[in-house]
């Protein structure tokens, strides 16, 4: 590394677990964050901080006021921006040494495989059950580990998925469930929190250091302080996605 980029990172890289070695990584990296929401801004706030070299972001909407109780990586004057727009723009203030890459739309079945496909690992921080679904999808073809993260009033939940022999999102949920995330309401340190865990997650698994919710979900409640893990279930055999797939590649 440059002298420039340990006088940055020399917080990280003085840990015995870390080092320049894992920093090195990082900087080759690239991560794709899908949604510059509540959760989406600490996870690319702590990304674009911790050095990843190359930060995809995803967002078709633009910055609302009521956005700014929790989408902390967007400010007043960025109203009607475009989020992905407003989001770089910060990147940029943040560490102009990293690469930031912005895709003014929404995932779909016509742009995911493409966009996904430039990038080490992605990061899922939207509200909607379809657009979860498709960037599954494409992660479980292209063997992309996919961070995933969810938020409901006081709740939050991580896990990581189409992660070596662990399931995917639909292993999980075979149906799209019937209440729909993006109809509640969400308290802000929430998304926050989930969305730092992501971040976490993100740096463990670029670093080569094994994740923490492989194969397991961790469930927050704000309201108690109560925090637990739980073991989830692994690959599903009959799973229409990752399933059918791991059986055509065998014949």
């Amino acid at each position: 590394m440059i002298q420039d980029n340990f006088q940055r990172y020399q917080r990280q890289t003085i840990l015995p677990n870390f080092g320049q070695e894992s920093q090195q990584k990082l900087l080759n990296s690239s991560c794709l964050v899908v949604g510059a929401g509540g959760l989406g801004s600490p996870v690319i706030l702590y990304l674009a901080s911790a050095g990843i070299g190359k930060i995809g972001i995803v967002d078709f909407d633009v910055v609302d006021v009521s956005n700014l109780q929790r989408q902390i990586i967007h400010s007043e004057e960025r109203i009607n921006q475009n989020k992905a727009k407003s989001a770089q723009k910060t990147v940029e203030l943040l560490n102009s040494e990293i690469k930031c890459e912005i895709f003014e739309e929404k995932i779909t079945e016509e742009n995911a495989n493409e966009i996904i496909s430039k990038f080490d690992i992605v990061v899922s921080c939207v509200d909607s059950y379809d657009s979860r679904y498709e960037i599954n999808k494409v992660c479980s073809n292209l063997n992309k580990p996919m961070i995933s993260g969810s938020v409901n009033g006081w709740q939050g939940q991580i896990t990581t998925l189409c992660y070596k022999d662990g399931p995917c999102f639909n292993c999980l949920y075979p149906e799209k469930p019937k209440t729909l995330v993006e109809t509640n309401g969400i308290i802000g340190p929430v998304a926050g929190f989930i969305g730092s865990l992501q971040a976490i997650e993100t740096i463990k698994i670029l670093i080569g250091q094994s994740p923490n919710y492989h194969l397991k979900m961790g469930i927050f409640d704000g309201e108690n302080g109560n925090f637990r893990i739980m073991k989830i279930r692994g690959k599903q055999k009959n799973c229409k996605v990752c399933g059918i797939k791991k059986e055509e590649d065998q014949k």
